[in-house]
């Protein structure tokens, strides 16, 4: 079943639920990384600063 606009795909709960899972298991695994390397992160801030 098409559940999009104009596009033949579909979409299924599971793929929701993967994506939810996904992204956060991205951000534990981010924040794990924070904690060990500290500075790396700093880093990325620094360069997401607006001028």
């Amino acid at each position: 079943m098409d559940h999009s606009i104009w596009l033949s795909r579909s979409v299924d709960i599971n793929d929701i639920i993967s994506n939810v899972f996904g992204v956060l298991i991205g951000y534990i695994v981010l924040k794990a990384v924070g904690l060990v390397f500290p500075k790396l992160v700093q880093l990325f801030k620094y360069f997401n600063q607006a001028s």
